[in-house]
């Protein structure tokens, strides 16, 4: 009786450790990763446990979508997801019994719309620089911010230049994987983004400037010419409408970058050529030779 029981225990315990070394490893995405605007991705890993070779008794769900497992643990799955933190549930099932699962969560964020028509507004910068910039003469400062699409816009950097144009972009496709991959790439509607705005500014030599922000402007069509449109009679009821709703918008506004440029700082280095074989050359004010 003694010996069964010590048997039984056995038996237990080596149970509980085998399903406890069972884990399920997902390759991608990594947990905690910032996922492109999308509606639905795919999920990669395996299933894991030391000596063992066939999963072929094994079955896994993804938030409850079953998913392919190869006999070798390997696994991919195609699965919605929604905008946000976002959770990964996946559950591997031996026959009827669970056993293991595991919560990999994800950051979804929210694709990008384009803003109504109703007013003049600027959203911020479109891929804007996640730090602060330092160019020198000859560097291209690249300006891009999304706003009200159909108006004027136009960028300054206070104490360097007041108004450089911008033009507006054709409508901007966002990543869309779960066409892009697996669809016949269509991209939605809801999905092109319009009122990209787009600058450039060459920096010159003459130009300095520490840490100032690049300021966004933007400003409803000359009235003139939409009065002058409409009178002649506009056919198309979309263009129309538009017309008639930039009568009513504010004249201009403005916004700042969240990031800072510096032109030419004095701490930055340059390259000099000399152009004679003897040159005297003071590093600085009141510096020596």
């Amino acid at each position: 009786m003694i010996v069964a029981l010590a048997a039984v225990m056995t038996l237990t315990v080596a149970g509980r450790t085998a399903a406890d070394s069972l884990s399920i490893v997902v390759i991608y995405p990594k947990a905690g990763q910032v996922l492109g605007a999308v509606d639905s991705t795919f999920i990669l890993g395996h299933l894991q446990s030391p000596g063992k070779t066939d999963y072929s008794a094994y079955t896994l769900s993804v938030n409850g979508v079953p998913a392919r497992l190869h006999r070798a643990g390997g696994f991919i799955a195609f699965v919605p997801v929604t905008p946000g933190e976002f959770i990964f549930h996946l559950e591997a099932r031996y026959g009827d019994s669970l056993a293991v699962e595991l919560n990999h969560p994800v950051t979804v964020p929210r694709p990008l719309a384009t803003l109504p028509a109703d007013s003049l507004r600027i959203a911020g910068g479109y891929g804007e620089p996640s730090g602060d910039l330092v160019l020198a003469a000859g560097d291209e400062l690249r300006v891009t911010f999304r706003g009200t699409p159909g108006m004027r816009a136009w960028f300054s950097v206070p104490g360097v230049v007041d108004s450089v144009p911008m033009a507006e972009s054709a409508p901007r496709v966002q990543p869309y994987w779960g066409e892009a991959v697996f669809g016949a790439g269509k991209v939605p509607e809801s999905l092109l983004v319009r009122g990209i705005y787009t600058g450039f500014y060459r920096v010159p030599a003459e130009v300095t400037a520490e840490r100032v922000p690049v300021v966004y402007h933007l400003a409803s069509p000359d009235r003139l010419r939409v009065l002058a449109e409409l009178l002649h009679g506009v056919e198309d009821a979309e263009r129309r409408d538009y017309l008639w709703r930039c009568l009513f918008l504010d004249t201009s506004m403005s916004a700042e970058s969240a990031y800072r440029v510096s032109f030419n700082p004095p701490d930055y280095p340059f390259t000099v050529r000399f152009v004679d074989s003897v040159q005297t050359i003071r590093h600085g004010p009141r510096k020596g030779y």
